[in-house]
């Protein structure tokens, strides 16, 4: 093992935040030394500096700077690293809509109009052949739902905007608006949800049914 020393130090070195130098190797901090002078320093606990150095010690345990096994092993730590960083990357990356309605199993609506009761539109949702087919669920609590049907009235209008939210994501899969007097909103709403949804997901229902709602529509 190269030797490890502890090194004299300054406050304003050029590199003073780049890594923690309260132990290192001789031929770093010979190199170091060459490029900037003098190394750079920062406070560190007496029972911290000994773990690092311990630390120290155990990863240049072996090291020989003349052997190419250590370039290799070097090498392949790096490669590691940089693998770990991108499946990092990709675990992390948002679901499609068509995944997120997928997976949804449960459903929470909310209204902000009093043209359009949360009841009627809970009632027309299950009310679809698909959603029954698909045996999906309405919650009355919003923080047990998968999606989140939000609906919006444009003021002195008979438009209707509407929302529907992966709650988990915060992600819209699905939007739209309709123009409705009051009484027949809710219906024309649930069904273009549903709709959007076969578009996702395909048709839970046998060809046959499915040509009889399109024929009922």
């Amino acid at each position: 093992m190269p030797e490890v020393v502890e090194m004299r130090c300054v406050e304003d070195s050029p590199v003073n935040h780049l890594l923690p130098w309260w132990s290192f190797p001789m031929a770093a901090i010979t190199a170091i030394s060459r490029d900037y002078g003098d190394l750079p320093c920062r406070p560190m606990p007496l029972f911290a500096a000994r773990a690092r150095k311990a630390a120290m010690a155990s990863l240049f345990r072996g090291y020989d700077p003349t052997e190419g096994n250590n370039m290799k092993r070097l090498l392949l730590l790096s490669i590691v690293l940089i693998s770990s960083v991108g499946f990092a990357q990709q675990s992390a990356r948002l679901p499609d809509n068509k995944e997120l309605v997928s997976k949804a199993r449960s459903y929470y609506v909310e209204t902000d109009t009093f043209y359009m009761k949360r009841e009627a539109l809970e009632s027309s949702l299950l009310g679809q052949a698909e959603f029954k087919a698909w045996d999906l669920q309405i919650t009355g609590k919003q923080e047990l739902a998968d999606m989140v049907v939000r609906v919006k009235r444009v003021p002195f209008s008979n438009h209707f905007s509407y929302t529907v939210t992966d709650r988990e994501t915060d992600t819209i899969v699905m939007a739209g608006k309709v123009d409705s007097l009051r009484g027949t909103v809710y219906g024309r709403v649930a069904k273009e949800i549903v709709e959007k949804m076969v578009a996702l997901r395909g048709s839970p229902l046998p060809p046959h049914k499915d040509a009889q709602q399109a024929e009922t529509h």
